[in-house]
């Protein structure tokens, strides 16, 4: 429920934001309601989102700057990313809300913050990177592709309540969009290490915790692991 504080925050923004023609509510924005031409706005909504109490509307808030060219916004957002997974990610909720703060940076996609990605790219991994992976690899961007890299070996933070439920299989959510990343390279230089993930199994650091989901998680991440693979080295035996 939204309080009283935040809700007269947002009044009084929409007052000042009035010459945009936009009325902005309690809501993520998958499309933002400004334009690129309407820059000046970045440092208004980043003003009022500190304001916020809760941390939900403000991830809602600063949904509206994903818009591509927005670059001003990106080191703020980014900040904000690097709080919310130290600081306060521990619900299953909050997985959405980083979510969103990725997804809004990977709209800007801008190439100006490549050093400020690779920070990203070193902190405890969440679902969330899957949208900074996905930019960096449409914007090809080579500097990144070791950190990148790196990922593939690790499981990422998730909730504690999806430790043993089917949930838990998120845990190499952003190991397998990495390794995604890494098959888009098509390097033939990481052939005999794409070529192990046929075989699964046989990678110890992959584990679950003992539960009645246990199966089906293993069977399930090995299989996706093994699709990565097979269609990384289809196309890599055509060049070899």
């Amino acid at each position: 429920m939204e309080n009283d504080s935040d809700l007269s925050i947002l009044k009084e923004l929409n007052v000042l934001i009035n010459c945009y023609k936009v009325k902005l509510k309690m809501q993520y924005y998958d499309k933002s309601p400004f334009d690129v031409k309407d820059k000046t706005v970045i440092s208004i909504i980043i003003n009022y989102a500190n304001k916020f109490e809760n941390y939900k509307y403000k991830i809602f808030l600063l949904s509206t700057l994903g818009v591509r060219g927005f670059d001003e916004a990106v080191p703020y957002l980014i900040e904000q990313y690097k709080f919310f997974n130290l600081e306060i990610y521990s619900e299953p909720l909050d997985d959405l809300l980083l979510l969103d703060l990725c997804n809004t940076i990977a709209k800007i996609e801008s190439e100006k913050f490549i050093d400020l990605y690779i920070e990203m790219l070193k902190l405890p991994a969440t679902t969330a990177l899957e949208c900074i992976i996905k930019m960096l690899d449409k914007l090809n961007i080579d500097k990144a592709e070791e950190y990148i890299f790196s990922l593939i070996e690790k499981d990422n933070k998730i909730p504690k309540a999806w430790i043993g439920k089917p949930n838990e299989e998120d845990k190499y959510w952003c190991s397998q969009k990495a390794f995604e990343y890494i098959i888009n390279r098509k390097n033939i230089k990481y052939y005999s290490f794409i070529e192990k993930f046929l075989n699964p199994e046989k990678l110890e650091w992959i584990q679950f915790t003992e539960s009645k989901f246990q199966k089906e998680n293993y069977s399930n991440c090995y299989n996706k692991y093994m699709q990565i693979a097979q269609k990384g080295l289809k196309y890599l035996d055509k060049v070899k």
